[in-house]
């Protein structure tokens, strides 16, 4: 692949493949502001129904805050993958309330975790950089929800019920997973570029997939999903019965061996206390100032 470009193409090409990415998860968030709002009118408790309106509050946010990104540094995004697509619209619509959490606050919210931790250790933009920090800190909370509620609720379950859960959240993963990393899905980005996505798929089986470097590079990549692997294994949603069908996609060894800053923790922590010296510059009447990323 990269011996059809010259280097500035390369550069273009990295820039586009990052705009695709950065465009689902954009789309995501939309779908989340909606399932939220939804979440409103199906919860009955008070009290979780006003932790639902303060989650499409935030996703709200996060959705301007992307935008304005896009618009300032590639005007549009690119279009959600179909699957995706679908998979948000049946969360919405769904009257299912295990399907709502399962598959938007533990696996959606959980991937995009290991997401932004993942932009946060490599972008070279720094504005980047600051954005994924602050809607890091919002989703793991929205995530944390749905860790609270599996461990919660999974406890109680009859051994089908369980199995029908297990069943949808693998089911859910596979799409998210093949819309990230389905080469048919960055057709819209090689397209581009002179490429066939058929071709791509071939280039990669045929050379890159052999050397230390790509073998390296998709271990890291793997990573994000190992987050949302811990909190399915912690719930007893990933179990014997399911796992050879996430192994399927990356690997399953023990999820302890993972270290903490590379998934993530402490990113939501050392933001909160940014944003409490910043609440407490607002309070004395002085504008905070600007901090290093």
């Amino acid at each position: 692949m990269v011996d059809k470009l010259d280097e500035q193409q390369r550069i273009q090409f990295g820039n586009e493949l990052t705009r695709f990415h950065l465009s689902q998860i954009l789309h995501g968030e939309q779908g989340a502001m909606s399932l939220s709002a939804n979440l409103c009118v199906v919860f009955q408790d008070p009290g979780t129904q006003e932790y639902a309106a303060n989650q499409a509050r935030e996703e709200a946010r996060h959705v301007h805050a992307l935008t304005n990104y896009f618009a300032a540094r590639w005007g549009d995004p690119l279009p959600v993958g179909g699957g995706f697509l679908a998979l948000m619209n049946k969360l919405v619509l769904t009257g299912e309330v295990y399907q709502k959490i399962v598959g938007m606050q533990m696996l959606i919210e959980g991937l995009a975790l290991g997401a932004f931790a993942a932009i946060h250790s490599s972008a070279q933009d720094p504005l980047l950089q600051r954005l994924v920090r602050f809607i890091h800190t919002d989703e793991s909370y929205h995530h944390r929800f749905g860790k609270i509620w599996g461990e919660m609720a999974i406890a109680d379950l009859t051994e089908p019920q369980r199995q029908q859960i297990e069943n949808w959240a693998v089911a859910c993963f596979i799409t998210v997973y093949q819309n990230l990393n389905g080469l048919e899905q960055k057709n819209v980005v090689y397209e581009r570029f002179g490429m066939d996505a058929r071709w791509v798929a071939g280039a990669i089986k045929e050379e890159a997939i052999a050397t230390p470097a790509m073998r390296e590079a998709r271990e890291k990549n793997t990573l994000m999903y190992r987050v949302l692997a811990r909190t399915l294994f912690q719930c007893g949603i990933l179990t014997e019965r399911t796992r050879p069908l996430y192994n399927a996609y990356f690997n399953l060894d023990d999820l302890s061996d993972d270290p903490d800053h590379l998934l993530g923790a402490g990113i939501a922590d050392e933001t909160m206390r940014e944003l409490r010296q910043i609440r407490q510059e607002i309070r004395r009447g002085r504008m905070p100032t600007a901090r290093p990323v």
